[in-house]
């Protein structure tokens, strides 16, 4: 993203965005959006309180605050009493890089006192894109597009549609980009002319609708791309990965809130009704080789058995059902012995069980394969934060089973340990006195408008 359109971002962003005296700046440098929240308050005067989403409910953050958070995140902060307190005295909410679910936006309309923005915009066209205030009751979308930004809603063909009609997303303005860095075919692929004087646009892969005076409403993907925990995932090369790992058959889609992927896997047997959970031991080695091969929000967080998978009449795979499959899978059925009495894996059993409402015997079924949800995952990090207060979130969707949990916690303890600190501080001094010998002082690190559908742009 180039100067003049980030200084065009930061220009819409006065005249659509609510400022405010402080801004929370929590999300990592690897994410486009931090560049709104460290680099346009600053340019304006405004304070910055660079810190992390972990430690953000922890701060003294003043009433009045400006924060922006993934949905995610959002979640997190809700299920834990400080979080929750951090977001009953912010001046404004910004919440984007996923689908914001709508009883999330909701529960934040209710818990925010100033206004919650949904925003949407792919790395393409300069971080954001169209914004949307959330209102209770009312179905979300991703709205309009910000000042010097316009909206196309186009058929296969390229054409405009009118409003009501679902088409792809072609993006244009000033914080389009020029294109991918030494990909020209990809360039010309995904950036196209919008004919007219209108200059180039960035097709998104996203279907919309113009629904409303309030703009757009985000129905999906048009290709084989879903967005899990903010990171695109392509579920093509998911599913070559898991082929490679040894599944002739497979097939992968993000659940109904697009925490994790769901994983299906023919078995062969003939059965009716809807799938169920595949049995853990064949799937060990296989999600070995997921977890060695794919970033963590690639790798499945549900594995589900079916006699076939689903096709359309044409051979193609139904994706569509195997979204509903997603959304209505069923726990595994229990099985194993119960751990030992004061082991990790014993505390986490009653963890799970307290926010499952049920027992938890098999040890290597995962949460969701139990019937949890991404919701229940922040129940359990908050339960877990007092005795691991360095658990994320991100490793409770990594490590998925009572058993991978147990072990991953125990091996972090260890590593946390007294012995470690004291090699750590030994390997410091070390290096220090090395630097000292050398003449020169150790490294540090610090820590710290318009929519197309018939009409033109919005200024």
């Amino acid at each position: 993203m180039g100067h003049a359109r980030l200084t065009a971002l930061f220009d819409a962003c006065d005249r659509a965005l609510p400022g405010a005296p402080l801004t929370v700046a929590g999300t990592s440098l690897s994410f486009d959006i931090s560049v709104l929240e460290l680099l346009w308050p600053l340019t304006r005067g405004r304070t910055v309180l660079v810190t992390g989403h972990r430690q953000a409910a922890e701060q003294d953050v003043p009433a009045g605050a400006l924060y922006q958070c993934t949905p995610t995140i959002a979640r997190l902060l809700l299920a834990d009493p400080a979080g929750r307190a951090l977001l009953g005295r912010l001046g404004a909410l910004l919440v984007g890089g996923e689908p914001l679910a709508p009883d999330l936006a909701e529960e934040l309309a209710a818990t925010v006192p100033g206004p919650v923005v949904n925003c949407y915009g792919p790395t393409e066209t300069t971080v954001w894109s169209t914004t949307w205030r959330v209102a209770r009751g009312a179905a979300v979308r991703i709205g309009l597009p910000l000042p010097g930004e316009s909206c196309h809603v186009l058929d296969g063909l390229g054409r405009r549609l009118p409003p009501g009609c679902p088409g792809r997303l072609v993006i244009g303005g000033l914080g389009v980009a020029e294109g991918y860095w030494c990909r020209p075919e990809l360039t010309a692929e995904r950036f196209v002319a919008l004919g007219g004087d209108r200059g180039r646009g960035y097709d998104t892969g996203d279907l919309v609708v113009l629904d409303g005076p309030e703009g757009l409403r985000f129905l999906g993907r048009r290709d084989g791309q879903c967005k899990i925990l903010g990171q695109r995932i392509e579920v093509e090369e998911v599913e070559a990965t898991l082929r490679a790992g040894g599944a002739p058959e497979v097939a992968v889609a993000p659940n109904a809130d697009s925490t994790h992927l769901v994983a299906f896997l023919p078995d062969g047997v003939a059965a009716d009704g809807p799938p169920g959970p595949a049995a853990p031991d064949p799937l060990r080695e296989l999600r070995a080789h997921a977890e060695a091969w794919l970033p963590a929000a690639a790798v499945p967080g549900a594995w589900l058995r079916v006699p076939a998978l689903p096709q359309l009449p044409n051979g193609k795979l139904d994706r569509d059902t195997l979204a509903r499959w997603a959304a209505d899978r069923r726990p595994a059925a229990p099985a194993g012995p119960p751990p030992a009495d004061g082991s990790t894996a014993a505390r986490l059993c009653q963890v799970w069980e307290t926010v499952l409402g049920r027992p938890v015997q098999d040890h290597d079924a995962t949460f969701f394969e139990l019937g949890g949800t991404s919701h229940g995952v922040l129940r359990v990090l908050a339960a877990l934060r007092t005795a691991h207060p360095r658990l994320t979130a991100a490793e409770l969707f990594r490590h998925t089973t009572v058993r991978a949990l147990a072990a991953h916690l125990d091996g972090a303890a260890a590593a946390d340990g007294p012995a470690a600190r004291g090699a750590a501080r030994g390997r410091d001094r070390s290096r220090a006195l090395s630097g000292w010998r050398a003449g020169r002082r150790p490294s540090s690190t610090l820590q710290a408008p318009g929519i197309e559908a018939d009409a033109d742009a919005r200024t």
